[in-house]
């Protein structure tokens, strides 16, 4: 019994020992330690260096009609995001928006292209002619006075949070576009104290979404609302909003 035992004891000591020596070997020949800091990204393939995501943003519009048959016909995102920009290079769709953002990863970032609309939402009562309270500063107007304002941000803008998860090629994506256009003006009150209150049309999605780096992925319906002033075929097309997230490299210039 004690001679197996010094066999057994004998033999795990020589395979420790030449696991040791092989570990030893392979580090000193340049070989990578599976346990050295940030190897593991390494081995996923991580590019080294700085990296960043670039987020492009795209909508395209097309017939009611065509985009229900489209959407329905194609096997996955890419295939139809194909489709589409080949029929706008036919005159057959409509491309309405392209927007680049790019940030770190776990940043946010905002890209505003918009102009300030500023308009009265409250007013004091319009004094009558025989009104020796009303304020001096009105004179004999009979117009409402305006005490309060509210300013809309009217054009484009996109918000972005990008981050890349534990293998490089994925991307988790929070992003939040929207449109805001001024379409009409609604007048209130008599003819002596006429007011006017803007109508806005907004186009926004605020959403979550995890892509493959570089592979363009249907985001939304983007379409205006099926009444809109700004564009009275609205009901008659479907807006296709895609994005496109992509892990760029910092590299020197050469």
């Amino acid at each position: 019994m004690r001679e197996a035992m010094k066999t057994l004891s004998s033999t795990f000591t020589a395979l420790l020992l030449a696991g040791v020596l092989t570990s030893t070997a392979q580090l000193a020949s340049g070989a990578e330690d599976p346990f050295a800091p940030d190897q593991g990204n390494r081995v996923r393939g991580r590019n080294e260096g700085p990296t960043f995501i670039s987020v492009c943003f795209e909508t395209f519009s097309l017939e009611m009609a065509e985009a229900t048959t489209l959407y329905q016909g194609q096997p996955n995102d890419p295939a139809l995001y194909k489709e589409i920009t080949a029929r706008v290079a036919k005159g057959k769709a409509k491309q309405e928006g392209f927007a680049v953002l790019r940030a770190r990863s776990g940043n946010k970032a905002t890209l505003k292209s918009t102009s300030e609309f500023i308009y009265p939402v409250s007013y004091l009562p319009v004094a009558k002619p025989d009104d020796k309270q009303a304020p001096a500063a009105r004179g004999a107007s009979a117009l409402p006075f305006p005490t309060d304002f509210k300013t809309q941000n009217v054009g484009f803008t996109l918000e972005i949070e990008p981050t890349i998860g534990g293998d490089d090629p994925i991307i988790d994506l929070r992003i939040a576009p929207s449109f805001v256009n001024l379409a009409d003006r609604t007048q209130w009150g008599s003819t002596e104290s006429m007011t006017e209150t803007p109508v806005f049309d907004r186009q926004q999605v605020a959403t979550a979404n995890t892509l493959l780096s570089g592979q363009p992925q249907l985001l939304s319906t983007l379409s205006r609302p099926p009444l809109s002033k700004v564009d009275t075929d609205s009901a008659k097309r479907v807006w296709f909003a895609f994005v496109t997230a992509k892990i760029v490299p910092v590299t020197p210039e050469k």
